[in-house]
């Protein structure tokens, strides 16, 4: 993925436990960036809902999930 947004997060607009996920998402997508997925499937591997893991990727990171 060609990651244009911000690389460190912004940890004031999330929580600990939010941030831990957004960040263990981010990973799981770094890990395998050939691997095509969907924000569904992402969400239910973390137990978060689409929208949630979209704003909170968002809040996170500047850049939309689907972008990164």
């Amino acid at each position: 993925a060609e990651f244009q947004g911000n690389d460190a997060p912004h940890p004031a607009n999330l929580n600990s436990q939010a941030l831990d996920r957004i960040m263990a998402v981010r990973q799981t997508i770094d890990r395998d960036p050939g691997l095509m997925t969907t924000i569904a499937a992402l969400a239910a591997e973390f137990a978060i809902s689409p929208s949630k893991l979209k704003q909170d990727f968002a809040a996170a990171f500047g850049i939309g999930l689907g972008r990164y």
